[in-house]
């Protein structure tokens, strides 16, 4: 896993090897003075994961870790302080239940009567919402996890 992490970021992402956020669990946490630490995620077999961070954190999954990422499939979460849950450290969170669909970010299952995908963004500065990307297969298939911050508006 490549991991492409910007200066003073927190974050904490819990992978899953499971949909509904089951099966094996693998924690990382980033911290603001540098440094990962917890379990190497693998990407080959992640299907649902839990992202937390401070509110304006924003965690890109990326198939590839060529720097053509844009072009292929990719899917960003921004933490959002209304949106989400706060988890018992008083840190805020959004759980994905399936990497390839779009759900609440609080929800711990997706329904599949209303299964959709996320929405579609050609750059991380055209993307809206707490959820968006290239649409395509990223389950199983993520190579780097980008962290950074979203600028804040002008």
């Amino acid at each position: 896993m490549k991991w492409v992490i910007a200066p003073h970021s927190r974050a904490e992402i819990h992978s899953f090897t499971g949909l509904n956020l089951s099966g094996l669990r693998t924690v990382a946490e980033i911290f603001p003075a540098g440094g990962l630490q917890g379990q190497e995620i693998d990407g080959s077999t992640m299907r649902s994961a839990v992202v937390g961070g401070l509110p304006g954190t924003r965690v890109v999954f990326c198939t590839t870790i060529s720097d053509d990422w844009l072009e292929r499939p990719w899917r960003a979460f921004v933490i959002e302080d209304k949106r989400g849950f706060r988890a018992k450290g008083g840190m805020t969170g959004v759980r994905v239940p399936d990497l390839d669909l779009v759900n609440e970010p609080s929800d711990r299952r997706t329904d599949p009567d209303f299964e959709q995908s996320f929405d579609f963004a050609e750059s991380l500065e055209a993307g809206k919402g707490w959820t968006f990307g290239n649409p395509g297969k990223i389950q199983g298939n993520v190579r780097c996890i980008r962290i950074d911050r979203v600028p804040d508006p002008e």
